[in-house]
């Protein structure tokens, strides 16, 4: 009933980056945890759920769009990843917070909007900031997976499927969705962290008592 409802809500709001960020943490834990079998199911009733709601939602012109590379949204799209590419490279210190995006609009009616939250945090931010984000989502994504549990296979699927949204969406900016977002990725990280700290600790006490003896 969960994957129901999440796969309602991916279709209803007709979000590619969204979709696509999802069945990539899909198929990304389905190899993790040995689930291909059991993937290729669900994936099968999806694509026919997605068939059969293409009538009910009147998705027929939506798919023609992309098909035929007509769809004016896309290209919207990938004219701000240019700009925001081009504007990191003239600002590489960034302009500062609020300068591109929904804040910017509420000042000036002609601000800046890059569609996508990496190219507007470096846009603000600079680049030195972009990257430490960047390094941010490699490392809990690295301390997360290699717990090889429940949990820390909710966030690293969390990160994947959130950082390819954030590829072209402008998503840091919604306080609410980032606190349900990386509430679980912190959670996990801590219990990774807590993890290694154990260990080094056992390491340390059976030197002690090796040395101490």
């Amino acid at each position: 009933m969960p994957a129901i409802v999440i796969a309602a809500g991916l279709i209803c709001s007709v979000t590619r980056s969204s979709m696509l960020g999802a069945a990539l943490a899909i198929f990304m834990l389905a190899v993790a945890t040995k689930q291909m079998k059991r993937l290729r199911v669900y994936a099968v009733v999806a694509v026919v759920l997605f068939v059969a709601a293409v009538p009910a939602l009147g998705l027929f012109d939506y798919l023609y769009y992309n098909k035929t590379g007509q769809d004016s949204s896309a290209e919207w799209h990938g004219e701000t990843l240019l700009t925001g590419i081009q504007y990191i490279s003239e600002h590489p210190f960034g302009t500062g917070p609020g300068s591109i995006g929904a804040r910017a609009l509420d000042l000036k009616s002609n601000a800046l909007v890059i569609e996508s939250s990496f190219l507007s945090f470096g846009g603000e931010y600079g680049i030195a900031a972009l990257l430490c984000f960047l390094v941010f989502l490699a490392t809990a994504f690295r301390l997360v997976w290699r717990q090889q549990s429940r949990s820390g296979y909710v966030a690293a699927g969390i990160i994947v499927g959130f950082s390819v949204v954030m590829t072209v969406l402008i998503m840091h900016a919604d306080f609410r969705l980032n606190c349900w977002v990386w509430f679980p990725v912190g959670l996990s990280v801590r219990s990774s962290m807590a993890q290694v700290n154990s260990s080094l600790l056992d390491v340390a006490d059976a030197r002690f008592r090796h040395y101490g003896c």
